[in-house]
């Protein structure tokens, strides 16, 4: 009999001090073990007895040992991770309430496991996501938010570092629920306004046009030309992507390319790769506006003068703003709703281009939405009495509002027939790593299995476009893979 945990891999280190290379490996059970049966309570009862916040972090850096919890590395960088174990670290700091807040931590569905930290008076989850690199942001993203939202706690923000390690504990009162859920939700939130006083804005770009394409390319141009790296920050430079990707689709990658070159990391192999992603992942949310605030906080700025012009006809009372802001956010909310009814995408249903036109021109009946930018006859057939149901609402002033939504979206499940695939080559790694005695991911990772379930390659050329394949795993053991692939589509023929 297997157990259900032991699949859960990552790396060990003696302590934070020494946390640049991994000392070993660890998995799931053997975390458990460690912390509730007491194989550290010597180090961590002495911490817990010390008062004074300096002496106390130095016990925690050189005492306790400690776990990349999201996977294994060959160095502690997100650059040097092997394989991502499919968890996620929960940092609750400071509970003032313990009890009642541990007790909702256990009752809830996506608690993989749970136990007070080495200090006390804070709470540690481990929770079950997707195991990969490209989505860890946002899956801690969307976590962080799920918290603030059903429980009103906030989330220590530095977990979102995949690298970042989980010091051990003793709990004798350890809680684990080998059958939660996994959280496969994802979300990307606008970036934070900074102060005025913090920008200096150096760079000022003038607009003849609301052409989207132009905008972006008189921007990219400025910054190309003053060599700012707008893409600053893991968090920013994905922003950047999904702005890019929800305005150009496929003709924003060469932007993305162009922005990111600028940054002294930039490979543009990676960067190829993020995009795709991203494009796959987009569900709208994130604007050209998240771009244009971005440049704007690095010290770019864009002036559009029909904006100038209009600000002497506009209506400038209070009421009217609030108003024209709260149909914006009815609108959007609304189209939240919808998209995630017919499961796709925010910008399938109407373009943010087009909220703008809808909250600028406020149509009244469906001719006069037929002339809005993006209200095809066919999108007007569609979703016209959602659209026109919520402006009728603000013109007679009686808007109402639940808390804001956020479009779901959970990565795609298999069919049966690469369900099936996919557990003949996992068993087949797994049988091939107990042959030669180490464990499964040295053999392939997950992201290089679900790569060959979506690819299917043919022969050996193809194989070696897979990511984690080189000339000699292909020499090695290649062509058992290939034959594989080859028997079960022959048997779906049959």
């Amino acid at each position: 009999m297997q157990l259900i945990n032991s699949e859960y891999t990552f790396s060990y280190y003696n302590n934070l001090l020494s946390a640049k290379s991994p000392d070993n490996e660890f998995n799931i059970n053997e975390l458990i073990e460690v912390i509730k049966y007491g194989y550290i309570k010597k180090e961590v009862e002495a911490l817990r007895n010390v008062e004074d916040k300096k002496i106390r972090a130095k016990l925690k850096q050189s005492k306790l040992p400690c776990v990349t919890l999201s996977g294994t590395f060959k160095k502690r960088s997100k650059d040097y991770l092997q394989e991502h174990s499919g968890l996620m670290q929960v940092d609750i700091d400071e509970v003032k309430d313990f009890n009642n807040v541990y007790n909702k931590i256990i009752a809830d569905e996506f608690t993989f496991v749970t136990f007070k930290s080495p200090s006390g008076n804070g709470i540690k989850v481990i929770v079950k996501v997707n195991p990969s690199i490209d989505t860890h942001l946002e899956q801690f993203m969307a976590l962080q938010k799920y918290y603030n939202d059903t429980y009103n706690i906030e989330i220590d923000s530095a977990c979102k570092d995949i690298a970042r390690c989980m010091l051990l504990s003793y709990d004798p009162n350890l809680y684990c629920n080998p059958f939660s859920e996994v959280y496969a939700e994802l979300y990307m939130p606008e970036p934070k306004e900074l102060p005025k006083s913090n920008k200096k804005l150096n760079y000022t770009i003038s607009i003849t046009s609301n052409n989207d394409n132009e905008v972006i390319e008189n921007l990219t141009r400025e910054i190309e030309k003053n060599s700012i790296d707008i893409t600053n920050g893991y968090e920013n430079w994905i922003r950047i992507g999904f702005s890019l990707a929800s305005t150009l689709g496929e003709n924003g990658r060469d932007h993305f390319h162009r922005l990111s070159r600028l940054n002294q990391g930039y490979n543009s192999s990676s960067c190829d790769k993020q995009y795709t992603n991203l494009l796959k992942r987009n569900n709208g949310a994130i604007s050209l506006g998240t771009l244009i605030h971005i440049a704007r906080n690095n010290g770019v700025d864009i002036v559009f003068p029909t904006k100038k012009e209009n600000k002497s006809t506009e209506p400038t009372s209070n009421n009217s703003i609030v108003n024209k802001i709260a149909l914006y956010e009815a609108l959007k909310q609304k189209r939240l709703l919808l998209a995630n009814k017919i499961g796709k995408p925010a910008f399938t249903v109407f373009t943010n281009k087009t909220l703008d036109a809808l909250v600028e021109q406020i149509p009244k009946s469906e001719t006069e939405l037929l002339n809005i930018y993006g209200i095809s006859e066919k999108k007007c057939n569609t979703y016209a009495k959602d659209i026109l149901e919520v402006i009728n609402n603000y013109t007679s002033n009686n808007l109402s509002f639940d808390k804001p939504l956020i479009q779901k979206y959970v990565l795609p499940k298999l069919n049966n027939e690469d369900r099936k695939l996919y557990l003949l080559l996992k068993e087949f790694r797994l049988q091939l790593a107990n042959e030669k005695g180490m464990k499964a991911f040295y053999i392939f990772g997950n992201t290089t299995l679900n790569e060959l379930v979506s690819i299917k390659p043919k022969n050996e050329q193809s194989l070696l476009q897979i990511k984690g394949f080189g000339s000699k795993k292909v020499k090695e053991f290649g062509g058992a893979i290939l034959n594989i692939i080859k028997r079960l589509q022959l048997e779906e023929i049959e």
